[in-house]
């Protein structure tokens, strides 16, 4: 009965050791990926928030607001159409990773360069703002980029 006994309790300690092992691992392994996710959930953030204040920015000239001095920004409006918002590695500086981030726009054919780069600016201050809001929790005036802990933003818009 003893020997049953001595068993048995071997057999719960060995169980207790592999518990602690299995736990031990998997926080060093959640440990060691947090800043990997961290850095990509910012970025998706960042995207996120790009495409937001794009789709807002173009929403507010269909509506037809006037946030420029173009007035015919808001005549061809309801042709303009937001394709996609993508990201683009630039490259590093000091500790930090900088991207671009860029807005594709369709339906620019009856913009003059004067009324197209009216539209980018408006583009540009939009996902600049709405990504300074989102990352930062504060919006961010003038024409510099949005950094944050990992990554410096800058941003751009092109038509098709």
């Amino acid at each position: 009965m003893v020997r049953m006994l001595s068993f048995v309790l071997d057999k719960k300690a060995q169980a207790g050791i592999e518990l602690l092992i299995f736990v031990g691992v998997f926080l060093i392994l959640s440990i060691t990926l947090v800043p990997y996710v961290l850095k990509n959930n910012e970025l998706n953030i960042a995207l996120t928030c790009a495409r937001d204040g794009a789709t807002y920015g173009l929403h507010v000239l269909k509506l037809g607001y006037n946030v420029s001095n173009e007035q015919s920004l808001t005549k061809y409006s309801e042709n303009l159409k937001l394709d996609k918002v993508e990201i683009l590695y630039i490259g590093k500086s000091e500790e930090k990773r900088k991207y671009r981030i860029k807005a594709i726009i369709s339906g620019c054919d009856n913009l003059n360069s004067s009324e197209k780069s009216s539209l980018y600016a408006l583009l540009r201050n939009f996902m600049k703002s709405y990504v300074s809001y989102c990352v930062s929790e504060k919006y961010s005036g003038g024409f510099s980029n949005v950094e944050t802990e990992y990554h410096i933003f800058t941003f751009s818009a092109v038509c098709r």
